[in-house]
C-alpha cells in the first residue's frame, strides 16, 4: 500500500502505514488501523489518480485489495 500511496504522491499516508506498520511488531495497532478508515477523508476516500492516466484499474483494484485486508486486520 505504501508503495502505491508513495507513488501517488500521497506521501502523509504512506508515512501514516508506515509507522503502524513500524509499531505493530511491538504493540496492538489494531485501534489505530481503524481509525484510518473513519470519517471523511480517511483511507476509503482515496483513489489512486494521475494526470495521463485518470484511472489507473489495477493499481486502484490492488490497492483496494489490500485495503480490505488491513481493515480486516484492524478488526477487534
Amino acid at each position: 500500500m505504501m508503495d502505491l500511496l508513495e507513488a501517488d504522491g500521497l506521501h502523509s499516508w504512506a508515512e501514516a502505514l508506515s509507522d503502524i506498520g513500524a509499531r505493530a511488531a511491538t504493540e496492538d495497532v489494531r485501534r489505530d488501523i481503524r481509525r484510518l478508515f473513519g470519517g471523511a477523508g480517511s483511507l476509503n476516500d482515496i483513489v489512486l489518480h494521475a494526470p495521463d492516466h485518470p484511472r489507473l484499474v489495477a493499481d486502484n483494484n490492488e490497492f483496494d485489495a489490500l485495503r480490505s485486508e488491513l481493515y480486516e486486520f484492524g478488526r477487534p
